[in-house]
């Protein structure tokens, strides 16, 4: 037995009224499609992002270990001379020289006395950790914006 579909022509669509969800299947499909590959290309983006921010991270956290380094050497040959830490670094570093206590002894970039320091995240890991090293991105409530921090434990002369 033959069955017979009709064909009408309504405008310029052609409607089958034998298959009437061909149409919407393709448009489903389609649709499911670039749901996935936005998803897809939503994740890329959101991992590429991170390892961008910690390889930054890590990045400024070696430079800043290479400063920090360098403060302690000329301050070891140079004891008591932090006035002069500050011609040693770009004006866009802030180095602030702390004892093991807590106390600021020099900041290149603020004069007047500061609050002990000792609390600070960035500090209480280098005091815990053997490496001496820590790091943090934190509020300045000096400048009133956000920093990324780091600290390194040296020997207090």
């Amino acid at each position: 037995m033959i069955q017979s579909c009709r064909i009408y022509k309504i405008s310029s669509y052609t409607i089958n009224i034998f298959n009437p969800m061909k149409g919407s299947y393709r448009r489903r499909l389609i649709v499911n499609f670039l749901l996935i590959f936005l998803v897809f290309t939503a994740v890329i983006l959101f991992f590429t992002s991170q390892h961008d921010v910690r390889q930054r991270r890590r990045m400024l956290g070696e430079r800043l270990n290479a400063s920090a380094v360098l403060a302690d050497h000329f301050l070891a040959d140079y004891p008591q001379e932090y006035g002069k830490l500050g011609d040693l670094f770009s004006s866009s570093m802030r180095l602030t020289v702390i004892d093991l206590r807590g106390n600021v002894l020099f900041d290149n970039m603020h004069e007047a006395p500061m609050e002990n320091h000792m609390e600070r995240p960035e500090l209480q890991t280098a005091m815990r950790e053997t490496e001496g090293k820590g790091d943090a991105i934190r509020y300045s409530t000096t400048f009133g914006k956000k920093y990324y921090y780091y600290a390194l434990r040296c020997q207090e002369r």
